[in-house]
């Protein structure tokens, strides 16, 4: 056991006895698939003309992400293929360690209960073998890209009002991160939660953000700024949004204690919901 501050519901740090993690055995099929993820992100790379780096050490040598990839207008990605639930401080840390060598850390899972999810920007795909993953051209991103979703709340819109009008509305614009799916063939936008096609996927979001159409986004809980949702966005839509919520303060990656990042899964499961009535 080890003592470590834990942030208790009042808002004040006290020490609290914790268990070690329980080490963690890396099985074949784990390797295996590890392998295939670093393939398939050195190949997807590669396939578009960036330079792609994979197990090499940064100049700093904080960190040696799994694969590396250097944006060419866009950002540069540290990449971390993970088949196993890390823990949140081994996240944060390395993480951070990405943050200091000037990359964006990016991890990539098939399990969103591990603690990696909302603690860095992250990508979630189905389960897969390694050899699907060897074969894909590429792969379906389940989780974590989302697209801006802008409607005004009316007794006849389409989508339910987020704060309970739905019988009448109130004629505010509300903005909504969505996963692309939900916009599947919708009017003003609305054919259910789950929508009917996946159209974004892994390597198009990589290439994306590593040659500008697409960004890595903290869109902070407006009731606590360190509590909200790490999300792969279009640029074109984080500026939508930063042009109604100009005095957000992002949260520099890998800053936040494990407990504010606890908060954050705890406090703000999806992503935010806005209301402007000055939008039109």
């Amino acid at each position: 056991m080890y003592v470590r501050k834990h942030r208790d519901p009042d808002g004040v740090l006290r020490l609290r006895a914790a268990h070690l993690p329980t080490a963690h055995e890396m099985t074949p099929e784990e390797s295996d698939r590890h392998k295939a993820m670093k393939d398939f992100l050195a190949r997807t790379g590669q396939s578009v003309g960036l330079e792609v780096q994979v197990e090499t050490t940064t100049r700093n040598r904080t960190s040696r992400p799994d694969v590396t990839i250097i944006g060419a207008g866009g950002v540069s990605l540290g990449c971390e293929a993970q088949y196993y639930n890390a823990s949140a401080d081994t996240v944060l840390r390395r993480s951070k360690a990405h943050a200091e060598a000037g990359l964006t850390a990016n991890w990539i899972t098939h399990d969103d209960r591990f603690h990696l999810i909302d603690r860095s920007n992250w990508m979630l795909t189905r389960e897969m073998t390694w050899k699907e993953i060897s074969n894909a051209a590429d792969i379906a991103l389940m989780g974590s890209f989302r697209v801006l979703v802008e409607w005004r709340c009316t007794a006849s819109a389409e989508r339910p009002c987020p704060d309970g009008r739905g019988k009448t509305g109130y004629g505010k614009v509300h903005l909504q991160w969505d996963p692309p799916r939900r916009l599947d063939d919708e009017g003003t936008g609305w054919t259910g939660y789950k929508g009917n096609t996946r159209a974004i996927a892994v390597g198009q979001t990589l290439v994306g953000a590593a040659t500008g159409s697409m960004t890595p986004l903290f869109a902070s809980s407006r009731k606590d700024r360190r509590c909200g949702a790490y999300m792969w966005v279009s640029v074109d839509d984080k500026t939508r949004w930063n042009n109604y919520r100009s005095d957000e303060a992002t949260v520099p990656e890998g800053q936040q204690a494990p407990e504010e990042h606890s908060a954050s899964r705890a406090e703000t499961p999806t992503p935010p919901v806005i209301s402007s009535a000055a939008a039109s």
